[in-house]
């Protein structure tokens, strides 16, 4: 059954999958991705080591797997494998995955959120996505024209970057508590600036309901303007909650790494 706040499932069957790349063209791949590092954590390793990329990065894969066997050396006993798919999604560390695969190390690549304590060996390897001069020329109009609002940001790398541009500014990543933050906040305007595709912010904007949200892309710095229909979300889940209470047996998943509010 179908209505005005439920889904008929076309949405997902016919959507399409978006190939983001993250690396610009004028970086090459040793030196965004930080190869000599990797290969200096990966030189006392015996056995297999995990790779974990993104969907953004996974182009990459394949120059990063070259690159690394030339730095290691033939005389390395490491061998790497990709891990093309999380577990708990792109901002997690996935352990789990890397001990099903035997492996006695982990690469991470990207911006970690929650789990960067391991059991086995990891180096977690933060990228840095922004193009410094682009970013900086926008990043003043936006704080020229939302001086007093809640900058929110994507990522750790993307919170340095502003902090390096705007001193003074209310500022927080999408991995905080807002209760956190030091001094009271304002919700009246926020401006996130970051994946505007990321299912995250839908989730941030339930929890906090912010007067006014703007959404700009870091890749491209289109804005928009209350992208997120909190009403429509609310009443879509106040319908499905109703619909729950007429089944006869509830299946409760529960996860260590609940950091993908979706």
């Amino acid at each position: 059954m179908t209505s005005a706040f439920a889904p008929d499932g076309s949405e997902a069957m016919g959507r399409v999958i978006e190939r983001r790349k993250l690396r610009p063209n004028s970086i090459c791949v040793s030196d965004f991705y930080e190869l000599d590092r990797v290969a200096g954590f990966c030189a006392g390793i015996e056995g297999d080591v995990t790779l974990q990329l993104n969907d953004a990065l996974l182009p990459d894969a394949a120059k990063i797997l070259k690159e690394l066997k030339k730095r290691v050396g033939s005389e390395s006993y490491a061998r790497f494998c990709v891990l093309a798919d999380s577990t708990f999604g792109d901002g997690d560390v996935d352990e789990v995955s890397a001990l099903h695969l035997n492996c006695q190390a982990l690469v991470y690549f990207g911006d970690a959120n929650f789990k960067t304590i391991t059991n086995i060996p990891s180096l977690i390897v933060s990228l840095d996505t922004i193009t410094k001069s682009s970013f900086a020329a926008s990043l003043d109009e936006l704080h020229s024209k939302y001086s007093d609002a809640l900058f929110l940001v994507e990522n750790k790398k993307m919170s340095e970057a502003v902090s390096e541009k705007i001193g003074n500014v209310s500022l927080m990543t999408l991995a905080n508590d807002i209760n956190e933050l030091s001094r009271e906040i304002s919700l009246e305007t926020v401006v996130y600036i970051g994946n505007t595709r990321s299912p995250k912010i839908s989730a941030w904007c339930l929890q906090n309901q912010p007067k006014m949200f703007v959404s700009v892309s870091s890749d491209t710095f289109v804005t928009e303007v209350n992208p997120v229909d909190v009403g429509r979300i609310l009443m879509q889940r106040f319908y499905l909650i109703e619909k729950a209470k007429d089944a006869e047996r509830v299946g409760i998943v529960l996860g260590s790494n609940g950091g993908h509010a979706t």
